[in-house]
């Protein structure tokens, strides 16, 4: 199946069950006002706007752990989406972004709403408003189970390993952020760990072997060729995404493409460039790397020196090779031609994607 038909069908099958759940706990919000309804309102109108491709792989590994997909699992896939939700508004804030899925970001909103009323915190009124918001994802993701017949045994491995795992992701943001405050040399250091853990387990490990987990697959071998498929559909998200994240087209992205060199994020065309440039260059992207802040003519600058040394290239043979070594681990997860194709497509889609 085409990853473009698996992800429509997931949300046409899902949608139902996430509006439900949102429409649920608004009820509950209103016991405590109209502001917290806003609040799960902003929420809820942010998270389908996505393509919800983590509730989907959750769904597949599900499916290559030999069950047949139904109700449960179409729920309980949920809860990657919502946790997808709660940690992007977070990152919004982190990033200091004001675009996310083509709309202002749910901090954004807040402080345009503040602003409106002259409170002269708007800013920081915005971002305290986004904490609440993500703090409230995170709690509401987990309970999403219990709309499910999964054994408790089940749901409390499958919890536990997202929540361990979520932990990681936290680690991996906390790098990220710190990236402008260290040394090329430590970032260097760090970048395999940030892109582990903030993304690649994340995006690509975690949400098949979540669906694994409440299949009952135990096999240690097949789960071990799992995790290692998972990691390189993570790679290749990541690198695509930094890509995306510096040379997308704002009207396709949704979301700025200059946000991630602004913030001397260490990505993975950070670390290319780092390698690759030589001489003055070497020295001239130290500097803007270093500097507390970055204006938009270092941003030109850094992008130029990314052409110069075909630093995009280079990370898109970067996903090759894994898409590659991806499609070697295929006959070990799939026997049936329909889930063989389909984690075929899925490497290439993401190869391709350009939002």
């Amino acid at each position: 199946m085409q990853v473009s038909e698996f992800l429509a069908d997931y949300r046409k099958k899902t949608t139902p069950l996430a509006q439900a759940f949102f429409t649920e706990w608004k009820n509950e919000a209103y016991k405590a006002g109209v502001l917290p309804v806003e609040v799960l309102e902003r929420f809820a109108s942010l998270y389908p706007k996505g393509k919800q491709f983590r509730g989907a792989m959750t769904v597949l590994g599900y499916e290559l752990a030999g069950k047949n997909p139904n109700e449960d699992i179409f729920y309980a896939s949920l809860l990657m989406e919502v946790l997808h939700t709660a940690f992007l508004v977070a990152d919004d804030v982190f990033d200091n972004d004001d675009l996310r899925r083509g709309e202002a970001t749910i901090h954004k909103q807040w402080e345009f709403t503040a602003h409106s009323k002259g409170y002269k915190h708007a800013c920081a009124y915005g971002k305290n408003m986004a904490f609440d918001t993500a703090i409230i994802g995170f709690y509401l993701a987990p309970l999403v189970l219990q709309k499910t017949s999964f054994s408790s045994d089940s749901k409390l491995k499958a919890l536990d390993y997202v929540f361990k795992t979520s932990i990681e992701v936290a680690w991996g943001e906390a790098l990220d952020i710190s990236a402008p405050l260290q040394d090329s040399t430590t970032n260097r250091q760090a970048t395999a760990i940030i892109h582990a853990y903030k993304t690649v387990n994340y995006t690509g490990v975690m949400p098949l072997k979540l669906g694994a987990l409440l299949a009952g697959k135990e096999d240690p071998q097949w789960v071990s060729v799992l995790e290692k498929y998972g990691e390189y559909v993570g790679k290749i998200f990541q690198i695509q995404d930094d890509i995306i994240g510096s040379f997308g087209k704002s009207e396709v992205t949704g979301k700025a493409a200059d946000s991630d060199i602004k913030q001397a994020r260490w990505t993975i065309l950070a670390q290319l460039l780092f390698e690759k440039a030589e001489g003055e260059d070497r020295q001239l992207v130290e500097i803007i790397f270093n500097q507390k802040q970055r204006t938009e003519q270092d941003v030109a600058c850094v992008k130029n020196l990314m052409s110069k040394y075909r630093v995009v290239q280079a990370a898109r043979d970067q996903a090759l090779n894994y898409g590659n070594a991806g499609l070697q681990l295929i006959p070990h997860l799939a026997s049936s031609s329909a889930h063989q194709d389909t984690l075929k497509n899925v490497l290439q889609f993401l190869i391709e994607r350009e939002k």
